[in-house]
Parts: structure tokens; C-alpha cells; sequence
């Protein structure tokens, strides 16, 4: 089924608060739950397309880059849809758990949350609740720098998580955990890992590890999209006569054309060099140029300067020459 627009979906309008939005999926999740439509792939399509929704239009950050961007830049951030029916269990435990009592809910009781410890990393860790046959949760956040998330990288990950014990019993245990970023990795991108959370008490499957990114921001380079955004220092003469500069990109530091007559604030574009999506799409660099006036001139220096002045001014009126 084609998704629609994630407004429509809900049935809201475009403003809706946060609690219409909330109350407006937990109609639909009630309407279309599996549990509720055995068989049916029609009612479990829609199920999953409201989750999608609520998913997007819940989260703040996610919700402005979609009102911005439509569908492609929450895929940016690296929301594609929930994959199966457990995600969708697993991301909203505590509606579902509202949705049909602690008894009748269709992974569990009630979410409950507990700070946990964790390795050196300082991540804000936080688990959740899931059922008897299904370990808890553990979400993280891991911060990076922007050319990490532009570029990619591996980042290692240490933290705690409760294993279950010859004896049955669960115990703290210390986990290692190599984490590949794909270069364009987008702050508020949440990864999962399945089986890297918390064992069950009872048999069973061990939960997930959820990680979110957070990504600081850089204070020459702003990412659009795929596109990267900076601005560039141009000498005044440069952008009258035309030459090259160099600008620093995520591959490396390249040489850019001025073209002469380049006024302030005008977008240069060096194509390609933005970030490589997993599709294999390349965004560009986009250099603002900012024209910079030397405040430490030469006698000399100055001497051309006032000499250019006389010529300009000569051209704008002819006749002032033979006024004097």
C-alpha cells in the first residue's frame, strides 16, 4: 500500500497539538491492531502505515523535517517505516499497553523505566518494558561529531546489560559493541540491534538495543539534505578579477573558480562533494562567498586603490573631468 500523507493518515490536521495526534493513533491502533483482525493484511497494512505516521508526527525533530521535507528527508534521517509489527510493539509499549491492560496487552505489561549503568561512554541509557518471553529494551544516545556523521564511522560502544546465568537468574553483564555509521548519518537517527538488550527472565528471546544519534553541530559547515553548506573568505580583488580559493570539504581541501565580477553572498556550487547517501547519491558542497577588505593597506596599495577610485568615478560621470 502507497503511503499517503502522514496527516491524512491520522486524520489530523497539519497544527494538531501532540495530544491529538497521540489520541488520533491510539483510535487507529485500536481499530486495525492484528490482534484484533486476524488474517486480515489489509487492516495490518494500515496498522503499520498509522504507526508510521505516529512515529514521524510524535517526534519533534522528525516531525519539522517532515513538514519541511516531505517523506525523503525523515528517510534522511534514517526513518524508513516500521519493518514488522514487534517494532511497532517495541517503540509504543506504553500505548499499547493503555490500549489493552497490563493482561491484555499484546507483548506485555505496562512500560517500566529504570536508569541502568553503563560502561564509560556516558550514554543516558533507559530501559523499558516488554514481555515475559522478550528482555527488556535498552535505548542510548551516542554522540558524534558532524564530519563523523557526514563521512561515517565506527564508533565502539561499551555498556551493562542484565544476562541471563547458568542458574536461570539474570546478571549484569559488560558488553563491547562496534557500531558502522554510513557516511550521512542524521542527528535524532535511531539505530536497533536486535538481541543486544536486556535477556528475559524466563526463556526466551533477549530484547533490543535501540541507539539514537546525536550529532553536534560544526561552526563552518551546516548540512541540507545531502547538500553541506559553508561560507567562503574571497579577497575583494579575487572577486573583481577572478581566480580560485581554497575551501575545506568533507573530502579534503579542493580549489574553487571565482568567476570575476563575483559579488558577496553569491552560491558557488562544487558538485559531488556533498555526502553519499546509502543509495549512492551525492549531495554538493555549496560555498557562500563573503568578501573580505584588508584593513592593514600599503601606501602603495592604497595609491592603486585611490587611482581605481578616480577611474570609476571618471566612468560613472564623463563630464567631471572637464568641470575641474
Amino acid at each position: 500500500m502507497a503511503e499517503r500523507d502522514y496527516y491524512e493518515v491520522l486524520g489530523v490536521t497539519r497544527d494538531a497539538p501532540p495530544e491529538d495526534i497521540k489520541k488520533a493513533y491510539r483510535r487507529l491502533a485500536l481499530q486495525y491492531h492484528p490482534d484484533k483482525n486476524p488474517g486480515d493484511k489489509a487492516a495490518e497494512e494500515r496498522f503499520k502505515e498509522a504507526s508510521n505516521a505516529y512515529e514521524v508526527l510524535s517526534d519533534p525533530a522528525k516531525r519539522q523535517v517532515y513538514d519541511q521535507r516531505g517523506r525523503v528527508g525523515v528517510e534522511d534521517m534514517g526513518f524508513r517505516g516500521f519493518a514488522s509489527t514487534e517494532d511497532i510493539y517495541s517503540s509504543f509499549g506504553d500505548i499499547f499497553a493503555d490500549l489493552f491492560g497490563s493482561a491484555g496487552a499484546p507483548f506485555g505489561a505496562r512500560g517500566r523505566r529504570r536508569r541502568v549503568r553503563f560502561g564509560p561512554e556516558e550514554f543516558a541509557g533507559e530501559t523499558f518494558g516488554n514481555a515475559p518471553d522478550r528482555g527488556e529494551d535498552l535505548r542510548f544516545t551516542l554522540d558524534l561529531s558532524f564530519l563523523e556523521a557526514a563521512r561515517g564511522a565506527t564508533k565502539t560502544i561499551r555498556y551493562e546489560r542484565l544476562r541471563r546465568t547458568a542458574g536461570g537468574e539474570r546478571a549484569p553483564a559488560a558488553e563491547t559493541l562496534r557500531v558502522r555509521l554510513d557516511p550521512g548519518a542524521a542527528d535524532g537517527q535511531v539505530l536497533r540491534f536486535r538481541g543486544r538488550g536486556n535477556d528475559p527472565e524466563g526463556h526466551g528471546t533477549a530484547g533490543n538495543l535501540y541507539i539514537t544519534l546525536r550529532v553536534a553541530a560544526d561552526p563552518e559547515l551546516e548540512r541540507d539534505g545531502l547538500d553541506v553548506r559553508s561560507g567562503i573568505a574571497v579577497p575583494f580583488w579575487v572577486a573583481a578579477l577572478g581566480g580560485t580559493v581554497e575551501v575545506q570539504t568533507l573530502r579534503g581541501s579542493t580549489r574553487l573558480t571565482i568567476p570575476a565580477g563575483t559579488p558577496g553572498g553569491r552560491v558557488l556550487r562544487l558538485a559531488g562533494a556533498g555526502i553519499e547517501s546509502k543509495d549512492g547519491r551525492h549531495g554538493d558542497h555549496l560555498a557562500e562567498v563573503m568578501i573580505t577588505v584588508p584593513d592593514d593597506l600599503s601606501a602603495d596599495e592604497r595609491e592603486i586603490l585611490l587611482r581605481i577610485a578616480e577611474i570609476r568615478g571618471a566612468r560613472r560621470d564623463p563630464d567631471a573631468a572637464s568641470r575641474t
